[in-house]
C-alpha cells in the first residue's frame, strides 16, 4: 500500500521566517505599548486641601497628573473648598472635587 500525504510541508524560507519574526516583535512592541499607556492614564490621585481656592486645588491636581484644567470665571476660580481625596483615579477625584459645587468638568483632547 502506498499512503500520499494530504498536505505537503515546505520548509519555510529564510525571508518568510525573517518576515514573521519582525511582525511577531512588531505586534509585541505595540501591546507593551498600549500597556505601559494605559498604566500612566489609571495613575491614582491623592490630594487634602481645607478651606482653599477653587484653583489651588486644581493646580494641585494639575502637578500630579499631568493634565491641564481650564476653569471660566475669576469667581469660580476663587471658590473655596475642602477635598480629602486618596487613591482616586483622575475622573472620580474630579467628581468629588466639582460635586459639593455643583459643577461638571469636560474632557477635550
Amino acid at each position: 500500500m502506498i499512503f500520499y500525504p494530504f498536505v505537503r510541508l515546505h520548509p519555510w524560507s529564510l525571508t518568510l521566517r525573517s518576515i514573521l519574526i519582525m511582525k511577531l516583535i512588531v505586534l509585541i512592541s505595540l501591546l507593551t505599548a498600549m500597556q505601559l499607556f494605559a498604566e500612566g492614564n489609571a495613575q491614582t490621585i491623592n490630594l487634602t486641601a481645607k478651606h482653599v481656592t477653587l484653583n489651588q486645588v486644581m493646580r494641585d491636581l494639575q502637578k500630579q497628573s499631568g493634565v491641564n484644567f481650564f476653569l471660566n470665571g475669576k469667581s469660580l476660580a476663587q471658590t473655596r473648598l475642602s477635598v480629602n481625596i486618596q487613591h482616586a483615579k483622575l475622573e472620580d477625584a474630579l467628581n468629588a472635587i466639582v460635586a459639593p459645587l455643583d459643577l461638571e468638568w469636560i474632557k477635550k483632547r
